[in-house]
């Protein structure tokens, strides 16, 4: 049985390097001035390694979230799909991450569940979507974080069919 690496982490990064951790997290966060030398070690380990920052450590030491949360119930529709897709990309483009949860049922246990999952995560702000038809999930429980609703509409431009039922 193959056992799974971890990723490499700040530790790997300094013993590759040669350097100290402190060095290291200099370079990374670039609030300290360091020497080029010094630089140009630490990224070839970097490179060398695949060594990718951990948003969950970042969050923790920073305070600051990157998160938004996306609930929706039926993601297979075509609105849905454009509109996860739409609020991927503009989050992706002021530097935060989507999660997206699906509510599987209007069932109040599902709905919790779905909701005390995600809110588990530190997040800056939440997404309700739904449509005029109820399909919009009740999450009344999403009160930590900011919340807006998107209700998504059949509308269509004259001489197309709608893709929503």
């Amino acid at each position: 049985m193959e056992t799974r690496r971890r990723p490499p982490g700040l530790v790997d990064v300094a013993a590759k390097a040669g350097v100290s951790l402190s060095t290291v997290s200099r370079v990374l966060t670039g609030r300290t001035p360091v020497s080029e030398k010094l630089r140009t070690k630490v990224q070839a380990a970097v490179d060398e390694l695949g060594y990718r920052p951990n948003a969950a450590a970042q969050t923790l030491v920073s305070g600051k979230r990157s998160t938004i949360g996306v609930f929706a119930r039926n993601t297979a529709r075509f609105g849905y799909a454009a509109t996860l897709q739409g609020i991927e990309e503009a989050a992706r483009a002021a530097g935060y991450v989507v999660m997206i949860t699906v509510i599987e049922s209007r069932r109040p246990d599902d709905i919790a569940r779905a909701v005390d999952m995600t809110l588990s995560q530190a997040q800056d702000g939440d997404i309700v979507i739904g449509n005029p038809d109820g399909d919009a999930p009740n999450i009344d429980a999403v009160t930590i974080a900011p919340y807006v609703c998107v209700t998504l509409t059949t509308a269509t431009r004259p001489g197309a069919e709608s893709s929503a039922p």
